[in-house]
């Protein structure tokens, strides 16, 4: 992009059998997380393996605590599962 920006999209389990998605927003400010997963299930553990795709598949020297920003774009309880994790 003109920006340099990259957007990365993370597969996360919700619930069984629904995936849903979570993004990475690289290049643009600080390190964006855009959701999180439900925190179900297997949710979490897809979350971190995604972001260590992006870092082992793509190169891009990315760790959970770099990400400094999350934007949720809806609520629910699902959605706070994550918070704190």
């Amino acid at each position: 992009t003109s920006t340099d920006a990259t957007l990365y999209r993370v597969p996360v389990e919700a619930f069984p059998g629904f995936i849903a998605y979570a993004y990475l927003l690289l290049g643009a400010g600080v390190p964006t997380l855009v959701d999180t997963g439900s925190g179900y299930g297997n949710s979490k553990d897809h979350l971190l393996k995604g972001l260590d795709a992006i870092r082992t598949e793509f190169g891009e020297p990315i760790r959970l605590p770099d990400i400094k920003r999350i934007i949720l774009t809806h609520m629910g309880p699902q959605m706070l599962a994550n918070r704190d994790k």
